[in-house]
């Protein structure tokens, strides 16, 4: 799939149905913001995950079973346990 056409699966999607996976620049981060910028009632800052440093292990911000996930592979290794079962 291009960009554009991951926008246009996605955008039906509930945010809690939503893992993505790859850089944090890039496609995947065009994505989440073309989401962002066309269905911000379904997709903001309340429904959308997003991580944004390299080490993300001690964060205090953890997703919830309810919002869209944009990581890395590093990254969602260090997300909670309990949170990714519960998905």
């Amino acid at each position: 799939m291009n960009t554009e056409e991951v926008i246009a699966f996605l955008a039906d999607k509930n945010p809690k149905d939503i893992l993505c996976l790859g850089s944090r620049t890039g496609a995947m981060s065009d994505v989440q913001n073309e989401l962002e910028d066309t269905y911000p009632d379904i997709f903001n800052k309340r429904t959308l995950y997003s991580s944004i440093q390299d080490d993300d292990g001690n964060k205090a911000v953890e997703p919830d079973s309810s919002c869209a996930i944009f990581t890395t592979f590093d990254s969602s290794k260090g997300l909670r346990t309990e949170y990714m079962h519960s998905i």
